[in-house]
């Protein structure tokens, strides 16, 4: 629970911690090593990410194993987990709404 916790909370930060990214990037001849995602999340999101979690973060955003994710696409998901559909429009049915209220309450009540 702490590191998907942890992950919500640098989202919040997302660009400061791009930024951080991109940084050790051009330090590390243009690579982003686990070592570098760990520091940038330490100093940027204020927690500890765990050797677990960097490794389940390589095995999906280091396609040609590397040793070096694709930090556009890694962001881009990060991105998209943070606005999870929220720039999509939403129709509000209040007939579906009311059916589907009162599936419930005969479900609970009978």
């Amino acid at each position: 629970w702490g590191d998907f916790r942890g992950m919500s909370t640098a989202t919040v930060k997302l660009k400061d911690l791009a930024g951080a990214v991109e940084i050790s990037c051009e330090a590390n001849q243009g690579k982003v090593d686990k070592k570098a995602l760990q520091h940038a999340f330490q100093v940027v999101g204020g927690f500890d990410l765990k050797n677990e979690m960097v490794d389940v973060i390589f095995a999906l955003f280091d396609a040609n194993d590397t040793g070096s994710i694709d930090r556009h696409a890694f962001f881009t998901a990060l991105k998209l987990r943070k606005y999870r559909g929220t720039a999509r429009r939403r129709e509000v049915d209040p007939i579906a709404f009311v059916g589907c209220a009162g599936t419930c309450f005969n479900h609970y009540m009978f």
